[in-house]
Formats: C-alpha cells, sequence, structure tokens
C-alpha cells in the first residue's frame, strides 16, 4: 500500500464528480440546486422539456463515470494488486481524466442548450485544477521511476535510469545556460 499525492489527488477528483452527479441528479428533481448553482446553472423548472432533463441526467451519467474512474484509480494506487500486470501505470489516470474534461465539456453543451449563463470561469478553473493534477501525477510518477534503483542483473534498467539522469542534467544544464562538468573533463 502506498500513499502518495496522486492517491489523494484521485480520492479527491472521485468525491467531487460524484457530487456533481448527485447535484446533476437532484437538479432533475428540481430539489437540490446549491451545487450546482456555484458553477452557475439554474435549478430546472417544473415546466422544462424532456431534453433539458434529459441532458441533466446524461451529465450525471458522465459524473458518476468520471467519479467511479477516479475511484478506481485510487483503489489501485492503494492496492496494486488489483490492477492488471500488462497495464501501464498512467493508463486508469489519463482515462479518468479525460472522462473529467468530457463531462465538463457535456456541462458547457448542457448549459449552452439550456440558453442560460454559461459559467466559463467556474469551468475555466476546474479544467485548470485537473489540468494540475495530471501534471503532478506524471511528476510523481516519474520521480518514482527514476528513484528507484534498478535489480543488481537489470542492466537494462540501469542504462536506462543512467541516460535518465544525463538527459536531466543536460536539459537542467541547457536551461540555466551552464556547462555541465563530466568526470572525464569532455564536453
Amino acid at each position: 500500500m502506498r500513499l502518495g499525492f496522486t492517491s489523494i489527488l484521485a480520492l479527491h477528483w472521485a468525491v467531487v464528480f460524484a457530487a456533481l452527479a448527485y447535484g446533476s441528479i437532484a437538479n432533475a428533481s428540481g430539489s437540490f440546486g446549491g451545487l450546482l448553482g456555484s458553477l452557475g446553472i439554474e435549478a430546472i423548472a417544473a415546466d422544462a422539456t424532456g431534453l433539458v432533463v434529459l441532458l441533466s441526467v446524461l451529465l450525471a451519467g458522465s459524473f458518476v463515470f468520471a467519479a467511479m474512474l477516479f475511484g478506481w484509480s485510487t483503489l489501485i494506487d492503494l492496492f496494486p494488486h488489483l490492477g492488471a500486470d500488462d497495464a501501464k501505470p498512467l493508463d486508469l489516470p489519463r482515462i479518468a481524466y479525460c472522462a473529467a474534461i468530457s463531462s465538463l465539456t457535456i456541462l458547457l453543451i448542457v448549459c449552452m442548450a439550456r440558453g442560460g449563463p454559461v459559467p466559463y470561469v467556474a469551468l475555466a478553473a476546474q479544467l485548470a485544477a485537473l489540468g494540475a493534477s495530471y501534471l503532478i501525477l506524471v511528476a510523481e510518477r516519474l520521480a518514482t521511476a527514476l528513484t528507484t534503483a534498478p535489480e543488481a542483473e537489470d542492466a537494462k534498467a540501469e542504462a536506462r535510469l543512467m541516460a535518465v539522469g544525463a538527459a536531466h542534467g543536460a536539459m537542467l544544464s541547457r536551461i540555466t545556460g551552464r556547462d555541465v562538468a563530466t568526470p572525464d573533463g569532455a564536453k
């Protein structure tokens, strides 16, 4: 079991999208408006057309799907033996973030279909937060891959680790404008 920052972020997004799904379902019945009201969406009127209610249910379904993917990603982070052995470590979180961005796109479409105000600022803030979370996920996975020592008989992994370290050093020297000093004096 490993509890990292990405596990906590995935749990956070699972809770956020589950709450948004609940708000969408409750909004479809007209009884809950505060959660989606924070995003600029008014409660559905009693005389609303079936299309608007259908869009709210579709929105709730996309939020539930994103919440389930983030929840599964949290479980995979906490209990690695639950995941498939042949799957790449970033496949499930990448799909979860794509589902989250898709659900926010559906939210934008629902807002535009209703004809009311579109919460561009709230959606942009959520997209920025999702993007930052994904960058943190990639950085944490990269840091974990760079700091784990390969097994003694795994020469390919050792060579890869050395190459990644050299590439990192070269990148830092280009960014800072300094020359990299090598042990043998070569440049």
